[in-house]
């Protein structure tokens, strides 16, 4: 997928005039974007409010692989209501969702992976509830973690905790 990335990048700056030694020297030397090591681990799919306009230009200059992104990002959250529906369907237990924003540490919603999952789940007929850290969960729940929070979670016994992120630090009640 990186060297896709890369190769597309190449075009898009051939097709425009710019240096693609540069532009691609510039990416990887900022490691929190996806030219960085950062995003080579799984999780949820990406989002946030400026997705949607950069998604666009970059489909505009370069076709290609861009618009493929919008899809991937949309069978990906399909993928995840499928998995967290069967675990529902199977133990008997409500959806909860920990996480309403696009990444951990901000309260903006727009374009946020968890919210694309909760549509899901609720279109397919699932009623889920957001999870509250000040009024936690008295019975057992399926807990999708919606963001990548670091941090230890108690739930009750037989509860079940989705962790695409791998970012759980402890967990008791499980």
């Amino acid at each position: 997928l990186k060297i896709a990335f890369a190769n597309e990048v190449g075009l898009l700056c051939h097709e425009h005039g710019a240096d693609s030694d540069v532009v691609m020297a510039a990416l990887k030397s900022d490691r929190r974007n996806i030219a960085g090591p950062g995003y080579l681990k799984p999780g949820l799919p990406d989002g946030g409010p400026c997705r949607p306009r950069d998604l666009q230009v970059l489909r505009y200059l370069r076709p290609g692989l861009f618009r493929h992104l919008a899809v991937l990002r949309e069978e990906q959250a399909t993928w995840y209501a499928a998995l967290i529906s069967k675990y529902a369907e199977d133990q008997k237990l409500p959806v909860m969702i920990a996480g309403r924003a696009y990444k951990p540490g901000v309260e903006l919603e727009d374009g946020s992976p968890s919210l694309l999952i909760a549509d899901c789940l609720k279109n397919a007929g699932l009623a889920i509830t957001f999870y509250d850290p000040k009024h936690p969960p008295e019975h057992p729940v399926i807990l999708f973690l919606g963001t990548a929070e670091r941090k230890s979670w108690s739930l009750p016994n037989d509860s079940i905790l989705i962790d695409p992120w791998g970012c759980v630090e402890s967990v008791t009640g499980l």
